[in-house]
Formats: structure tokens, sequence, C-alpha cells
């Protein structure tokens, strides 16, 4: 479930995109505008006041519900600075820790995997260091953290595979129509339909998550990129003829 701050967040969006000042809101609420400014900035909305909101915006409360950004970049689920600095130092202790993640034993791990039993004892004490494992006698690790997977874009680890996702993973063909797919496309929107697309957006890597968790184990289940960006862009393409002065 969103949280009350995302709620919030996305109406305050959503307000934005269809040009309805505090100004607006606050004669709609009966309150001043500071008034309204502090209330939106604590996050201390009633229902009726969100409800009132949608009014002003010819939108209902489910709309704004189904607008919201479900379960995406929980920040009980992002890896911490720090642990994100440690793992962009040794891209090979992040793998082995992906690896754990995925209910692999360290003897699994061995026997797959070109790594040597010295970096395999050095990777086990580091995590349990960090404290995302519990390191046991004779090798058995207790999952510490197993909910903290997801990369801050701005962080560490999320600028190395940004990078990744520059270099390797665009260069790729994109052949196999089959597995692969790749389209671009430009089109011009209204603002609060870039915010519904975003949300949908969302909701589909969510689904992916959801399903990745119960077809991980499937002997026939890959690993698969998905890279996703919205942004107000003009291409340089469309700048070859000049408006006129």
């Amino acid at each position: 479930m969103a949280t009350s701050a995302t709620l919030i967040e996305t109406l305050k969006n959503n307000l934005k995109a269809r040009g309805i000042t505090y100004k607006k809101l606050a004669i709609k609420w009966g309150l001043s505008e500071a008034s309204v400014k502090r209330l939106m900035s604590d996050g201390d909305l009633s229902l009726s006041r969100i409800e009132t909101a949608c009014e002003l915006m010819s939108i209902s409360f489910s709309e704004l519900i189904k607008l919201t950004p479900f379960e995406v970049e929980i920040v009980d689920q992002l890896l911490k600075p720090e642990h994100e600095e440690e793992f962009a130092q040794e891209l090979r202790l992040y793998h082995f820790w992906t690896l754990l993640l995925e209910g692999q034993t360290v003897r699994q791990i061995e026997k797959k995997y070109v790594v040597s039993v010295n970096d395999v004892q050095k990777f086990l004490l580091q995590l349990d260091r960090m404290k995302l494992i519990e390191l046991h006698p004779k090798n058995r690790v207790k999952i510490l953290e197993q909910n903290r997977r997801l990369l801050r874009k701005d962080g560490p680890m999320g600028k190395v595979l940004l990078q990744q996702a520059k270099t390797s993973f665009l260069e790729h063909p994109f052949k196999n129509s089959l597995l692969e797919h790749l389209r671009f496309t430009m089109y011009k929107l209204s603002p609060q339909s870039a915010i519904r697309y975003k949300t949908k957006i969302d909701k589909m890597i969510t689904e992916m998550k959801n399903e990745s968790q119960i077809e991980a184990e499937l002997p026939e289940s890959i690993e698969f990129g998905l890279l996703a960006a919205l942004r107000p862009w003009q291409s340089p393409l469309l700048e070859a003829l000049p408006l006129k002065g």
C-alpha cells in the first residue's frame, strides 16, 4: 500500500500539472494560503480535504489512488548508502551478495563461479561486517537485509548500473524478436498524462518483480533487463529546421 506521504506527493504533482495553485486550493478548503502550504508540507491532510482537492482537479479519489505508485522504491527496500559505497568499490562482492539473496549456498557458488576460496572468505567476512548477513560456522549464512535490494539512481551502484545501461545494454543489436524488444517514441502529452504513464511504468516494474519472485527458481528462467525512461525532451533531429525569429 502506498504511504500517505506518497499519496500526498501524487496529489501535489497532479495539482501542479493542472495549474491549480495553493491559493485556489485555499479558497476551496476555506483556509489561508499559508495554512494550505503548511498542511501540504506536514502531510497532514484529512480524507475530506483530499477528496475536495480531487473535485477541484475534476478527478475522483479512486483515480488519484490509481495515479499513486504502489510499492515502488520504498525506503526500507533501498540499499543503504554506505553499503552502495562498498559494493561500488568491489562489484564482485555485490554479485556474490545477490547470489546469496537468490538462495544459493556458499558451496554452490564455489562450484558454479570462478572465485577463489580466499575471496569467498573475504566476501563473507565483509558482508558480515556490513551487517547484511550473519556468518555461522562452516560458512552457513543467515540473510539479515533480505528486502534491501533497490538501488538509488543517484547512488554509487545506481550510477554504475546506469553507465552499463548506456553502454553494453543499449549497444546490443536487439535481433531476437521473441525475447528482445527495443522501442523509442516521441509524442506530445499533457503533464497529467505524463504522470499517468509514469505510474503505469512503475506498476509494470512491480508486476515483473512479483512474477520474478515466483518464477526465479524455474529451470528455464533467465535474467532479463528492462530500461524505462520518461522525460520532457526534444530530439536534435527535430531541431534541424530552426524556428524563424
